[in-house]
């Protein structure tokens, strides 16, 4: 009777080929997972910008209305520290994602244009990073 085996050099070939396939995907995914959750940041912002906007077109509650880009949080109110909480609608960010530049644009009652001008930069955890232009006409 003949019993049919993997021999030590076909076991150790395998081991090695899947160390060598993870050594390389897994750095790949990481970056993946890195640039989804910038996309991801850049969609979140220009969401509660454009949402802020609209509500300080329409007069909602006749006031202005912002949103604070680290927190993620679209506010009713001229500033994030004199907003009203009980408006707040949360539009998180993913926790990796560092935000610098303008932190919180506000829109003006009517026109809709933003009180401050300025660049929002997002950066992900592996120095990309992706830019947002706040100026007149925004």
């Amino acid at each position: 009777m003949v019993r049919r085996a993997f021999s030590l050099v076909e076991l150790l070939l395998t081991v090695a080929l899947i160390g060598v396939i993870s050594g390389v995907s897994i750095p790949l995914y990481r970056e993946y997972q890195i640039r989804n959750d910038l996309n991801l940041a850049m969609e979140q912002s220009l969401q509660g910008l454009s949402r802020a906007q609209l509500l300080s077109r329409l007069n909602q509650d006749d006031s202005s209305w912002g949103f604070s880009v680290p927190t993620g949080v679209l506010f009713k109110g001229q500033s994030y520290a004199t907003r009203d909480s009980a408006f707040d609608e949360a539009y998180p960010l993913p926790t990796n994602i560092t935000v610098s530049g303008l932190a919180e644009v506000a829109f003006a009652k009517i026109t809709g244009e933003p009180l401050t001008t300025g660049t929002i930069v997002l950066q992900g955890a592996n120095s990309s990073q992706q830019t947002i232009v706040v100026t007149s006409g925004f």
